[in-house]
């Protein structure tokens, strides 16, 4: 529903987009608060309106630092541009960094850029900010740090089923809990605009703050109920940054605002010291299959960074079991490999369709030529680890190594010795040579010879050494524009598997530094050497006839990337 105060903004030369002004205000007011002690942002602060925040997004310096107030060092501050002013190419940096960073810890970033930001398009600032704001309110919303939400259990649900739920789907049983306890019927379902009379958060808000003024709930108008409210959070000490107007308008996003602040504010969720004890054991026993390992949370931000509609994993597992999501994936890394009609598209609770969609999966997968042995439907069902992890990683693999033409392992490690110049040149993935981080920085400093500030890269052989290393190896690639989830760990036990992903991205790239760069007087020589061929008489290439495509050499290729990027450094 939209709000009636919505204001609507040129966004672009293409077209309009609109913005709630109470949204706005509630975004501007998080970050004043997030940032008001921060020494390379609080000179600008506080932000009064939108043109406060586009033009302090453009740089990329505040982004970087919400980024970083909200998931502590997700970006390693030695790599962020500071010295102002910033030309456009280190604002661009600054930029590349935050919107990979946002992805690494969780945000959905679809169809955001650097130009964008640059450019003050304020639907899509807001938008990102909105995705940063969301982790920062939903983070706590789980049994682990409140075990008093195992009371929002249903009939036979266990702590593991708790463990599974959302921070949103938790705080929608706690608003029915809560409307419960006030005797009312808990008819809310979700979030949504619907909760605009405000009734179901005055009912809460009566169980929370016994001074409440009952009233307003059936005699009052809703902005009596507003003001109410407001009140009522103030006098809890609810850090808010919502207006009585805000709440009047329908936003959801306002709502989830509202009910996760005030949720972590007060929850009137009480558990006896016993009971807390036994449930803390409890979530510690099923913390590893239900939150997972590094390498299931690096497969479930991919995923959900692939922007597919209607698709984002909470929690790896349950999310898979159905096979759907398994399905899509294929579909998107191989596109027309899944046909309708050979799957159940809502399998629902049921375990045989959840196992036929399985089977089918595998069965595309065999179509596809990657490694199906040992993968079962029941298994892929069941979430057996190995079998799923397995499955996901040949997905992802496929996925990387396609956007680098058909690449091999092989031919990544003979690539980046190639440029990187680096002694001694490393054999395979499992080389204990990525440890210091240094051959990538070398590879990376090829690319932008600038952007590798060596007096940070120590030798690597202390444990700290390496720490610091890696960390500031994996920003200088998001930096670059490399789309990562790779953590410092990896590169410290030289995990193969992301180290595969890591040199992939880092070759894409090259490969489109290459072509970004290729020479105006070059590209019409070959269009003018190239005959013209009618539509209907373009050769197919090997692609699109099924076969691989051989990458061009490597070593003359890149020399020639680097000779121009030297000379466009120059100019």
């Amino acid at each position: 529903m939209e709000s009636t105060s919505t204001k609507v903004v040129k966004a672009s030369e293409s077209g309009f987009h609109s913005y709630d002004p109470g949204e706005l205000k509630a975004f501007i007011e998080f970050i004043n608060d997030s940032l008001k002690n921060d020494t390379d942002v609080k000179k600008y602060l506080p932000f009064q309106n939108e043109m406060d925040l586009t033009s302090a997004s453009k740089n990329g310096i505040m982004l970087c630092k919400l980024i970083n107030a909200v998931a502590p060092e997700t970006i390693d501050e030695r790599t962020i541009n500071k010295q102002e002013p910033l030309n456009i190419y280190k604002m661009d940096e600054n930029l590349k960094l935050a919107i990979n960073a946002a992805a690494s810890i969780g945000c959905r970033i679809v169809n955001i850029s650097p130009s964008s930001i640059r450019d003050g398009q304020l639907h899509l600032i807001m938008g990102m900010i909105w995705q940063i704001m969301r982790i920062y309110l939903l983070e706590r919303i789980n049994i682990k740090s409140n075990p008093g939400i195992i009371l929002l259990a249903e009939e036979g649900e266990t702590t593991k089923d708790i463990m599974q739920l959302s921070g949103e789907k938790i705080l929608v049983r706690w608003l029915r809990y809560e409307l419960v306890q006030a005797g009312q019927e808990p008819k809310v379902k979700e979030i949504n605009s619907e909760l605009k009379d405000l009734v179901v958060f005055s009912h809460v808000m009566s169980q929370l703050d016994k001074e409440f003024d009952k009233t307003v709930i059936e005699e009052g108008s809703v902005e009596k109920r507003a003001k109410a409210l407001i009140e009522s959070s103030k006098k809890l000490k609810v850090k808010s940054f919502i207006t009585e107007e805000a709440l009047m308008e329908g936003n959801p996003k306002i709502y989830l605002m509202f009910t996760s602040l005030l949720f972590n504010s007060k929850n009137d969720l009480e558990l006896s010291e016993d009971k807390k004890v036994e449930v803390q054991k409890s979530t510690l026993s099923e913390e590893v299959v239900t939150t997972g390992t590094k390498e299931e949370r690096t497969f479930q931000l991919w995923v959900n960074s692939l922007g597919l509609e209607g698709i984002y994993i909470n929690n790896f597992y349950s999310d898979l079991k159905d096979g759907l999501v398994i399905l899509r994936l294929m579909n998107y890394v191989w596109p027309g490999s899944v046909v309708e009609g050979k799957y159940e598209k809502k399998p629902g609770n049921n375990t045989y369709k959840q196992i036929a969609n399985c089977n089918y999966a595998i069965n595309v997968g065999s179509t596809v030529k990657i490694k199906t042995g040992g993968l079962t439907g029941k298994g892929l069902a069941e979430s057996n680890p190995t079998q799923v992890l397995g499955l996901l990683w040949q997905i992802m693999r496929a996925n990387y190594l396609q956007i680098i033409e058909g690449a091999t392992e092989e031919d990544l490690i003979s690539w980046g010795n190639a440029i990187a110049d680096y002694k001694p040149p490393i054999k395979n993935f499992k080389d204990p040579g990525f440890k210091s981080s240094k051959f990538l920085l070398s590879l990376m400093s090829k690319l932008d010879p600038g952007i590798v500030d060596w007096d940070f890269v120590s030798a690597g052989e202390k444990d700290e050494e390496i720490e610091l290393n890696a960390k500031y190896c994996i920003n200088i690639a998001r930096k670059l524009g490399a789309k990562i989830f790779i953590t410092w760990e990896d590169i410290k036990n030289v995990n193969s598997k992301m180290l595969t992903v890591f040199l992939a991205a880092i070759k894409n790239l090259f490969n489109e530094r290459h072509k970004s760069i290729q020479p105006a007087s070059k590209k019409a020589k070959e269009e003018k050497a190239a005959p013209k061929v009618e539509e209907s008489e373009q050769p197919k290439t090997e692609e699109a006839q099924g076969g691989d495509t051989k990458p061009e050499d490597p070593t003359k290729a890149e020399e020639k990337v680097e000779e121009e990027n030297q000379d466009e450094k120059k100019e």
